[in-house]
């Protein structure tokens, strides 16, 4: 009978083994996943705050520009 106990606690650990290892693939793959969709979000935001900055520098050359004549009384 002891036999039989070994081979079943044995089948069962290599089930076991072969479960944890399906799952560690999976998990694997999803945090693949997330860290693309990451460095997406991470070059977008780049990109936008690019895009702010040079509309932020814009719009205070212009502000500039435009209070110039009032300051020199023209």
């Amino acid at each position: 009978m002891w036999v039989v106990d070994v081979e079943k606690t044995i089948e069962f650990l290599l089930g076991q083994q072969a479960r944890f290892d399906a799952q560690m693939v999976e998990l694997t793959e999803k945090i693949d996943l997330m860290v693309d969709r990451q460095i997406g979000m991470d070059e977008r935001h780049d990109r936008e705050i690019g895009d702010i900055r040079s509309a932020l520098r814009q719009a205070l050359r212009l502000s500039v520009e435009e209070q110039r004549p009032s300051v020199f009384g023209a």
